[in-house]
């Protein structure tokens, strides 16, 4: 079987809003190497699709992860989050 997967490891992630934050806009990029060609795929490329998803996840209400890098809670050593996503 030829195909592109991605886990959610949910048993530490104890909200809907959590399991979102986890999920997006990951699944966006999977389904872009699922459905893409790998020959020239490239960020110029994919980054005007994922605007359109990131539009989508807003109005949709969806709690993703903003593609602006790290928040300040997210830096440093565990990886752990200092402050709650809900």
């Amino acid at each position: 079987m030829i195909g592109v997967q991605g886990q959610v490891w949910t048993e530490y992630l104890p909200s809907f809003r959590r399991v979102e934050y986890a999920l997006f806009p990951r699944a966006c990029a999977l389904s872009e190497i699922g459905w893409s060609n790998d020959q020239g795929r490239s960020w110029a490329e994919f980054e005007p699709r994922l605007a359109g998803h990131l539009s989508r996840l807003d109005a949709l209400g969806v709690n993703y992860r903003p593609e602006s890098g790290p928040l300040p809670w997210q830096r440093g050593g565990t990886g752990r989050l200092r402050r709650p996503l809900d």
